[in-house]
């Protein structure tokens, strides 16, 4: 999957610069798969304690119940990401979105489901060697083992 991210960003740049030049214009790119992946490796930290409040696994507070769609803290975290790109590009200094005071009116950010007094978990990438690829390929084989089964089973029958 990143070869393929990297190849598309690799494209939508060629087609940034290539817009810039033809139309004399200016774009900030903006790098989301970048700060999705580095808020996967380092996570958020709200307090300043030195450990994440926020991650992106399943529950972590950043993604959704879906594990898809960013929860309205995600929001922020991605509005920053593009207000970091659009002040350094155009030289503005357009202020950052209050992460911390979006989260504490954040319902999805505070799971209740999260056991108190852990690190946020998550049911898919619970730890560092599990991830979104391995769950999918164990649940394919899964399903694969049952309709091999079922065949057997149908083939008794018939």
């Amino acid at each position: 999957m990143r070869t393929k991210v990297s190849a598309f960003n690799d494209e939508i740049a060629a087609a940034i610069a290539d817009t810039e030049q033809r139309r004399g214009v200016t774009i900030a790119p903006v790098d989301v798969f970048a700060a999705v992946d580095q808020l996967g490796a380092s996570g958020v930290d709200l307090n300043g304690d030195g450990t994440p409040d926020l991650t992106t696994r399943y529950l972590g507070g950043i993604f959704s119940l879906d594990g898809i769609h960013p929860t309205r803290t995600g929001n922020a975290l991605i509005a920053n990401t593009f207000i970091d790109a659009i002040n350094a590009r155009f030289g503005e200094s357009i202020p950052h979105v209050d992460v911390a005071q979006v989260a504490a009116r954040d319902r999805l950010a505070h799971s209740r489901f999260r056991p108190a007094g852990e690190v946020p978990f998550g049911v898919i990438g619970d730890s560092e060697g599990d991830d979104l690829e391995a769950f999918f390929t164990r649940t394919f084989a899964r399903i694969e083992d049952g309709i091999d089964d079922l065949r057997r089973r149908l083939e008794r029958l018939f």
